[in-house]
């Protein structure tokens, strides 16, 4: 699909209604292109007539315009003016001699020689009539009658009708088709309109006949480069939002060229538009035409893309000079040729018109379609050494332009993008780029909670959209060292009537417990008895008072962590301990 846009002039209401009507039907069939064989099957197009073609305004400056071929010229005039001439003259002069009046022009107002002048003129056009009563029906134009009376009410419309399908203008009585010609004879052709008033000569142009219509070939074609410098791209690295706004520009690529200036007089050959050629850049002069059946008008159009008139003010930055948006077949490098078209409707074809054909240019039509988004990403923890680390997975739709994936980390969920993020705390950082599905985060800093997410990043340095959040947190598992436990008596003289005390000391600095454990018994268990923050000259006695005294108590300390982790048992006995309640001698 091509795209070009139409510019609006300060015109009566009415007329930019009715023009607006003509300017965008959708064609579904149509005549044969210069280029094609008869009968091939019909391609569709949007057709834009423009409200400004160069060399033929629409003014009341009149002259007179041809085009040349092999077997025909083709003489050609408007008439915009309220009162209607009767009738053209067409007069001929070959060579030096006299002038002769060769034909007297009016519209063909009966149906069946109209029908028959549409449809027989040309070839190429050999149902013009169906395509213009299928194509143009919303506009009113049904049959001739209504043919004639659109083009009377909407004479810009008109003129560009006349120009797109000459036969047209044979019909509306603005054309003369010289079929009685000598090629290589220089043949000066005069028209004049016949007025109530008398008669208004229109001008006169000379054409050497037989020759493909001496149009000059356009020059300064070139391109928008749309790289990451130009200013009317958004950052890929930043907003993502904003970012898709460069979508409009995926794999096409904008021409412009220097368009053929208004002259002083307009009596000459017609420029009607302009072709648009396109080849690989493996094969340059594989050429192919791009543009739909009615040439391209060298006027400025603007992103964004539109099929109906703007209703508002269009923004500063979508202003964007072109003439003609081609969405190339694949991103990549392309070179192009513009060519003219001539009011014969003549496609020029290489080589053989090659000198009509501009110099080539080679643009690049560029990705700016963002990567699928990585999926399934997880963040799962695993054990290298003495503590646990962070690996970050995730999985891709594989595609050839996928270049990589850029890990960002946050240690909140609730923080936000900025650009050179340097504070985690604060904001997304970018902490590594790989090929790989999969990163290593070997940060060991302990107890904070991360947060990651990625993007896909492609060739052209689109990135996709950023997964969904996922999260981590390494713990430390690595346990204390056992603490140094001393048992020493509690009386200053050794004695044992006042217990034992214990000590643990600890040997690493996160201990921040203790948890004691004893067995009352030599076939008992070790059991639980004490969880506290320290043991400074802690006596059993204080959790447990046993029914008699015991020897020889087996205990064991064990250091905690802050997060539970305990260290091997440090044992340590207990001399003696003392019952509350003094030993009484059984009864006999």
């Amino acid at each position: 699909m091509n795209r070009n846009l139409i510019f609006t002039l300060s015109l009566s209401a009415a007329l930019l209604l009715a023009l607006f009507a003509v300017l965008t039907p959708q064609v579904t069939a149509q005549p044969q292109p210069a280029s094609a064989a008869p009968n091939v099957t019909a391609l569709t197009y949007t057709t834009y007539l423009p409200l400004v073609v160069n060399n033929y305004p629409f003014s009341t400056q009149y002259g007179v315009g041809y085009a040349t071929g092999s077997d025909r010229t083709l003489i050609r005039w408007f008439w915009t003016k309220p009162i209607e001439p009767s009738a053209f003259r067409v007069y001929r002069k070959i060579g030096n001699g006299s002038e002769t009046l060769i034909a007297t022009v009016v519209s063909v107002t009966n149906p069946s020689a109209a029908i028959n002048l549409l449809n027989n003129t040309d070839p190429r056009y050999s149902n013009l009539y169906n395509f213009l009563i299928t194509n143009y029906a919303p506009l009113g134009i049904t049959d001739i009658p209504s043919f004639h009376a659109v083009m009377r009410d909407n004479k810009l419309a008109a003129q560009r009708m006349a120009n797109d399908f000459y036969p047209t203008a044979l019909v509306i009585g603005w054309g003369y088709l010289d079929k009685a010609i000598t090629p290589g004879i220089t043949y000066t052709y005069r028209v004049e309109a016949v007025l109530p008033s008398g008669t208004q000569n229109l001008g006169s142009v000379s054409a050497l006949a037989g020759q493909l219509t001496p149009l000059a070939k356009p020059s300064g074609l070139t391109a928008l480069t749309l790289d990451d410098n130009d200013p009317l791209i958004r950052d890929k690295a930043g907003d993502w939002g904003t970012a898709q706004q460069n979508r409009r520009f995926h794999q096409t690529v904008y021409l412009r060229w220097d368009a053929e200036q208004a002259a002083s007089s307009i009596n000459g050959p017609w420029l009607t538009g302009y072709d648009i050629f396109r080849a690989p850049i493996t094969n340059s002069i594989a050429l192919s035409r791009v543009n739909g059946l009615q040439p391209i008008q060298a006027l400025t159009a603007t992103i964004p893309i539109s099929d109906t008139p703007a209703t508002t003010d269009v923004l500063a930055y979508e202003e964007v000079p072109y003439y003609f948006a081609d969405i190339a077949p694949a991103v990549g490098q392309w070179v192009y040729r513009v060519t003219p078209r001539d009011l014969l409707g003549q496609i020029r074809a290489w080589p053989i018109d090659q000198a009509q054909f501009s110099d080539p240019y080679t643009a690049r039509a560029r990705d700016f379609m963002p990567p699928d988004v990585p999926l399934n990403v997880t963040a799962a923890l695993t054990s290298t050494g003495a503590i646990s680390t962070v690996i970050v997975s995730w999985q891709i739709t594989p595609t050839p332009d996928i270049s990589g994936f850029i890990v960002y980390r946050a240690f909140a969920i609730s923080v936000t993008l900025q650009a050179n993020c340097a504070d985690e705390h604060k904001c997304w950082r970018e902490v590594t780029r790989t090929t790989q599905l999969q990163w290593h985060d070997l940060d060991p800093t302990l107890e904070q909670v991360r947060w990651y997410r990625l993007q896909a990043v492609d060739q052209d340095g689109n990135r996709s959209r950023y997964t969904a959040p996922v999260q981590a947190i390494l713990h430390d598992i690595t346990p204390p060292t056992p603490p140094t436990v001393t048992v020493t008596p509690c009386d200053p003289f050794g004695g044992q009537s006042q217990g034992y005390c214990i000590s643990a000391t600890p040997t690493t600095t996160d201990t921040t417990r203790y948890r004691v454990y004893c067995k009352f018994s030599a076939d008992g268990q070790m059991l639980p008895i004490s969880d506290t923050t320290q043991v400074n000259n802690f006596k059993l006695e204080s959790l447990y008072s046993p029914p008699y005294p015991l020897e020889n108590v087996t205990c064991q300390i064990r250091a905690a962590d802050a997060q539970g982790n305990l260290s091997t048992p440090a044992p340590f006995n207990v001399p003696w301990m003392l019952s509350l309640r003094p030993l009484v001698a059984p009864t006999p």
